[in-house]
């Protein structure tokens, strides 16, 4: 599957979805990836996910699109 992510973004031919943890850098640095091949974000969603008897982490779910 990775490679055909790859592939597709490489192409431009998705709309993509990064979820991430709140402060975590990979995912940062893969939003930079895609701009630098054309996207543009086009919304950013933040929450909170509860589970019971854990710590709840802000997920956020950001939108890239081609240009």
């Amino acid at each position: 599957m990775r490679d055909q992510y790859l592939r597709d973004t490489q192409n431009r031919a998705v709309v993509v979805l990064l979820e991430q943890i709140r402060g975590n850098k990979v995912i940062a640095d893969e939003a930079q990836r895609l701009i630098a091949l054309g996207y543009r974000q086009t919304n950013s969603v933040c929450g909170q996910v509860y589970y019971p008897r854990q710590r709840y982490p802000v997920l956020c779910h950001t939108f890239l699109e081609p240009k």
